[in-house]
């Protein structure tokens, strides 16, 4: 069975939240929250009820009746959740996490909305464009037919269409191989975090989620490599994953947070005042949460002008090839014209 979404994620762990802080059992609460399923997700859900009420505790059950239906890093949550007694808390604190993620998506997916609505648009004036040009008779300069791209009619477009399907294709494949779990998104991510401008909003974002999955698990008191290790995991991207194993190093020599993210050797200057700022303090928690916000706004900006970029780029494109094709009409009619001049 697929894992569930982060969506469905985000909604258990926000329901089972608030009904264990209203006093509710766990068991009850996990039941209440099967109930809202339907089909395979709900037999799953009442499974690991079933193997509550023979004793065994949240994560055991999950563990030996679904293991792969929830992400890794809420079972962990659970386990602390369930080890220290803050069961409500940390189920509240994994909501908070997963709505972050939601967040994410949504910046990324309006940030490339608009370009490929702009790149569809163009797809369709290029096939418009091919299949006029089939209806008209004449020639270019050389005596060849009047085309576009040395396309033109009905079978120009089915050659333009498979050329696009051929591209599109692999990507959209990808994607639901990523989306369904049969594929790890992190090698994926650390290609894209090398790409100009879409990679510094990647890694912006990458570093929000490192911050406030950092901030989650040292609030739920859990030790401090086993924070870093969820964090830098959280952050889904090789580059920080790589990072992440010198400042783990670090830790184990029982030195500070800061002197870790330093040992890192990719992060800003601003993250590491953060840290020093919260360790100080004593209020890392609540710095990192703060510092994630800050970070997560930063990346939506980021991709906004990325966004902004690319639309120009398709339009100009459009414009310039129906330009170019107004043009080639109007000088095609213009020497029929002159044909007839004395």
């Amino acid at each position: 069975m697929a894992p569930f979404s982060t969506k469905r994620v985000r909604q258990i762990c926000s329901h089972v939240g608030i009904s264990l802080k209203a006093g509710l059992d766990l068991r009850t609460s996990w039941e209440t929250e099967a109930q809202r399923l339907s089909g395979r997700s709900r037999d799953m859900m009442m499974a690991i009820v079933d193997q509550m009420i023979d004793g065994a505790s949240l994560y055991d059950s999950i563990q030996k009746v679904a293991p792969g239906l929830f992400p890794p890093m809420m079972k962990e949550m659970i386990q602390v959740g369930e080890h220290t007694g803050r069961l409500a808390e940390v189920f509240e604190q994994l909501a908070d996490h997963y709505d972050h993620k939601l967040e994410v998506k949504r910046i990324i997916l309006n940030g490339i909305s608009w370009p490929l609505f702009e790149l569809g648009f163009s797809i369709a004036v290029i096939t418009l464009l091919i299949f006029i040009y089939g209806m008209i008779d004449g020639t270019d300069l050389q005596g060849n037919p009047q085309s576009l791209f040395g396309l033109r009619g009905a079978s120009g477009v089915t050659i333009f269409l498979s050329l696009v399907a051929l591209f599109v294709a692999p990507v959209i494949a990808l994607l639901v191989a990523i989306r369904r779990a049969w594929l790890p998104v992190e090698p994926v991510m650390g290609v894209l975090s090398r790409i100009p401008v879409l990679g510094r909003a990647i890694r912006t974002m990458a570093i929000s989620r490192i911050c406030f999955t950092m901030a989650m698990a040292h609030n739920a008191g859990i030790d401090a490599i086993r924070t870093m290790t969820m964090a830098f995991s959280s952050g889904q991207n090789p580059i920080y994953k790589r990072a992440g194993r010198r400042a783990i190093h670090v830790l184990k020599d029982h030195r500070s947070f800061l002197e870790a993210f330093q040992a890192a050797g990719v992060f800003p200057h601003d993250l590491l005042a953060a840290v020093q700022t919260g360790e100080l303090t004593g209020q890392l928690s609540e710095t990192m949460t703060a510092f994630s916000q800050h970070y997560l706004e930063r990346a939506r900006q980021q991709f906004k002008t990325l966004a902004f970029v690319l639309g120009i780029v398709v339009f100009l494109f459009v414009a310039a090839l129906i330009i170019a094709t107004i043009f080639m009409m109007f000088k095609r009619y213009l020497d029929q014209l002159n044909e007839f001049l004395p």
